[in-house]
């Protein structure tokens, strides 16, 4: 990865000195990014994309998805109408999947999806193309890119946590992860002061996602409180007065920074009061306390005895370990650096999971495995993009595979080298973010994204016969949709629809109707099955637990 990324920059810094010391002179992407492969370039409506070759199918879909990105910033941006989002597109199946060059104003996307992250890694390609976009005209609008000692000296005038929150809030609206990260950390009275927001720069990463995030509601409470796009136009205005935020706050909002703050304080502590008074939320145990924390999930019991688990417990970011214990004794690391959503088999007494490995060309790959409960373990798939196992039947594990922008349903056969086998693949026009497999093997669930950054929830045969049958939407919501566990003959998810957090709903798949269980107060994040009966993994103090 680090070697993926010198060549990233050094190419990028090429093509850039190229094209501005020669006007006119074109050169070709293929002869500075010989690392990444044979690339082409495609155009739309104030977007320009540099994608690899082996991607094309899939072109149509994100030049016109984030071409609608790039159209809906004209509002907020109409100086910036004429700018053209320069997007260089990756095919690695790695986490670290999007940045943005302040120096060049261009965007670097990876279209791997990492479904299953319990962060903003999680975010679709559009949702992470508008957060790169927002913070690029932030950045256009203090300086141009020709002029970089103006555009330091802006983003030195800014205090770093209201920058990255005006990014959030103009790229979209607060979202699950948000409000969740928030109404937990009122509850535990863990809200950030001025000047510990202050100190963003400096903290681990975990701590600058929570500040970011209540940067990100606090611009909110405060744009619809007193100014709206106030924020844009501080932006505008801190240029003329880079050593005063204090006072271009007052002057632009109307009130100053630490009435806003104590303000907003009040606002979230009243609401959170709310939903507990008036009985919207459960009264919640944490279970499981000892192997819970700040990314954990995929819980399960192998018997009564013996469960599994992933967590992040050894990093400062997000990344698992797959964990077992027996009994009271030790937890033991099975299996490390792997994906966070694994597949069960108590039977055969194994675990498959998606398991993160580095080839000859230094780039880390993301690989379907089987482990047993000694350790042992075996690679059933390196085609990259391989995870997510969705289930078993006839022998054969089922699992997600994502590749060139393309989703596929396949199957391996665990005794057998190169068994694998395309059991459905996805209409290029369509991308899941969750997918999820019924008990025959047969039923694929899936969750995408429609218009403005919502959700819908699919159902389609992948029987062979049935290839004729369209999907069906069956639910869809103002937010997210996540964690699809398919158990006892019906299919559980966690959604947002009626609240600020995800819930736990059911699908019965026989009658096709639909239950809401009582809100949890830290929302669902993940789902697992305690004696039948369903437990899931929500966020309090920070962390991750089972309830």
């Amino acid at each position: 990865m680090f070697f993926n990324r010198v060549w990233l920059l050094a190419g990028l810094s090429l093509l850039i000195g190229v094209v501005f010391m020669q006007p006119g002179f074109c050169v070709e992407l293929n002869d500075v990014y010989k690392n990444l492969g044979t690339y082409k370039t495609v155009s739309g409506d104030g977007v320009k994309i540099y994608f690899p070759e082996s991607a094309s199918k899939a072109m149509p879909r994100i030049l016109a998805n984030l071409t609608n990105v790039r159209k809906s910033f004209n509002k907020l941006f109409p100086e910036q109408k004429n700018f053209e989002a320069k997007v260089i597109l990756t095919d690695h199946d790695d986490r670290v999947s999007s940045s943005s060059d302040p120096d060049f104003d261009w965007i670097n996307l990876g279209m791997f999806e990492e479904i299953g992250a319990l962060s903003t890694r999680a975010y679709s390609l559009e949702k992470r193309f508008a957060l790169r976009l927002s913070s690029i005209f932030l950045l256009r609008t203090l300086a141009s890119a020709s002029n970089s000692w103006k555009r330091k000296l802006g983003t030195f005038s800014l205090p770093r946590w209201f920058l990255d929150g005006l990014t959030f809030h103009n790229a979209f609206e607060l979202d699950s992860i948000h409000y969740s990260r928030m109404l937990d950390m009122v509850r535990s009275n863990r809200l950030y002061s001025l000047e510990e927001l202050n100190t963003i720069v400096s903290q681990p990463t975990l701590i600058k996602e929570e500040m970011r995030f209540q940067a990100h509601s606090m611009i909110a409470f405060w744009e619809s409180k007193y100014k709206p796009d106030a924020g844009i136009k501080l932006t505008k205005k801190i240029m003329k007065h880079p050593a005063g935020f204090p006072g271009v706050f007052r002057s632009v909002y109307g009130v100053s920074l630490y009435e806003a703050f104590a303000e907003f304080k009040q606002f979230v502590q009243q609401k959170c009061e709310e939903y507990e008074i008036s009985g919207k939320c459960a009264t919640v145990t944490l279970e499981e306390q000892k192997i819970g924390g700040n990314f954990f999930r995929s819980l399960r019991y192998l018997n009564s005895n013996e469960k599994i688990w992933v967590s992040s417990r050894r990093y400062s970011t997000e990344t698992y370990d797959l964990y077992y214990q027996k009994g009271n004794s030790r937890p033991k690391i099975l299996l490390k650096n792997v994906h966070p959503l694994l597949f069960a088999d108590n039977f055969a007494g194994k675990v498959y999971i998606g398991k993160y490995w580095v080839n000859g060309k230094k780039q880390r790959r993301l690989g379907l495995y089987s482990v047993d409960l000694n350790g042992r373990y075996k690679c059933l798939s390196s085609e990259p993009g391989s995870f997510k196992p969705l289930g078993k039947k006839f022998g054969r594990i089922f699992y997600t595979s994502i590749k060139s922008g393309i989703t596929r349903i396949m199957s391996v056969d665990p005794e057998f080298k190169n068994s694998t086998r395309i059991e459905y693949s996805f209409p290029v026009a369509v991308r899941p973010l969750e997918v999820a497999l019924n008990k025959s093997c047969r039923k694929l669930y899936y969750v995408y994204e429609t218009s403005g950054f919502k959700k819908a929830l699919a159902v389609v045969s992948i029987k062979k016969d049935d290839s004729k049958i369209e999907p069906r939407e069956i639910f869809n919501s103002s937010g997210d949709i996540r964690a699809l566990r398919f158990e006892n003959e019906s299919l559980y998810f966690a959604a947002r629809k009626d609240f600020f957090t995800t819930q736990l709903y059911r699908l019965d798949e026989e009658t096709k109707e639909i239950y809401r269980y009582q809100t949890v107060p830290g929302g669902v994040w993940d789902i697992n099955f305690r004696q039948d009966e369903p437990q899931v993994i929500t966020l309090a103090d920070g962390g991750f637990w089972a309830t």
